[in-house]
């Protein structure tokens, strides 16, 4: 069956703006179910970050192949109409802050009543309850509360957020899952849910990695201990193109490779020599190699480090560039064309 077709059948009824909620519906656009957007008379406010007048580049991303509905929620028509549409729906998609959702008609109570099989999926800032459960939340604040601002910038510098929404986006996939993990038990127990997804929680889980070390580290040293204190990371730049070189498991090995490419006083130093100085100084090596490494070409140090060191070599690459990598579009996610879109990344073979 083909990824497209798979939810074909499958009726979702999205009520969010932003990116989260309608990433949630994307998802299951990409897999083929139905999904009609309910949109407030103003528009999504993404709309409103366009300059031109002209749909949003992201908003057409977000929402292409959905159908889309103008209505007011805080009229009593425009709640008559949603739980019209909810009592069609297999799953809503709520992205309204919890104190909203009584006042609008789109309490889960009331939408479950007349409909005791709907899947509803609430996506939120902050999670439900608690000191922060009904303040605003943005991609930013999120990140901040997080942690995830301590990785980016420069060393003693102030944090710096990720360049994009990459909570927003997660946040939106997670939804999808738990939406269609809601849809599996409701195929073995007849029920509907109430799910709930929040972009702290997402952010939290993305960050799992580095929380659980620093909760209880082996030593106190080490790339998820000390990788906020590293420094900016441009890269090794070769005759025609700056990289980025990884030995993976075979990191003792950087001494043999610094040798071979005439870098021996950095091979014979002494941090190199043991595993704790190979994690604080495996960051530092692109600047400590800063004009040494011209004379070789990108072709030359893939062969080197590939082939004798089992090790990754990658260009660093800018966005035009990375649509037009060969393994980017021998995978199919981006598809052709003058408006570019980007599937959910999933192929399925029988």
């Amino acid at each position: 069956m083909p990824t497209q077709n798979m939810l074909e059948g499958l009726r979702i009824l999205e009520i969010a703006e932003g990116v989260a909620g309608p990433m949630c519906g994307k998802v299951f656009v990409d897999l083929g179910a139905s999904v009609t957007r309910v949109e407030p008379p103003a528009g999504d406010w993404i709309l409103r970050l366009a300059d031109s007048g002209a749909p949003h580049a992201i908003y057409e991303q977000l929402n292409a192949g959905k159908t889309t509905l103008t209505l007011d929620l805080a009229t009593p028509e425009g709640q008559a109409h949603i739980a019209e549409l909810a009592h069609e729906a297999d799953v809503i998609v709520v992205g309204e802050r919890e104190a909203n959702l009584a006042r609008l008609g789109l309490s889960y109570a009331a939408l479950q009543a007349a409909s005791p099989r709907l899947i509803y999926c609430h996506v939120s800032g902050w999670g439900s309850g608690g000191p922060m459960g009904d303040k605003a939340a943005s991609e930013l604040c999120i990140q901040v509360v997080s942690g995830m601002t301590r990785y980016l910038g420069s060393k003693g510098s102030a944090p710096v957020r990720q360049g994009f929404d990459l909570v927003s986006i997660d946040t939106g996939i997670a939804a999808a899952q738990a939406a269609l993990a809601a849809l599996l038990w409701r195929e073995q127990s007849g029920e509907g849910q109430f799910v709930q997804v929040s972009m702290l929680a997402t952010a939290i889980a993305l960050m799992q990695w580095d929380i659980t070390a620093f909760s209880g580290p082996d030593k106190w040293y080490g790339r998820q201990l000390n990788a906020h204190e590293w420094s900016v990371d441009h890269g090794f730049q070769l005759a025609d193109a700056r990289c980025l070189i990884d030995l993976r498991s075979n990191e003792e090995a950087w001494s043999s490779l610094l040798r071979e490419v005439g870098c021996t006083d950095l091979a014979d130093d002494p941090r190199l020599q043991t595993e704790e100085g190979l994690d604080l100084t495996i960051p530092d090596l692109p600047r400590l190699t800063a004009g040494r490494l011209t004379h070789w070409s990108f072709a030359d140090m893939e062969r080197l480090v590939r082939d004798k060191y089992d090790g990754t070599i990658v260009p660093m690459l800018n966005l035009p560039q990375v649509a037009e990598h060969p393994q980017v579009r021998h995978i199919g996610v981006i598809s052709e064309g003058p408006s570019p879109r980007i599937r959910f990344p999933m192929e399925m073979k029988q």
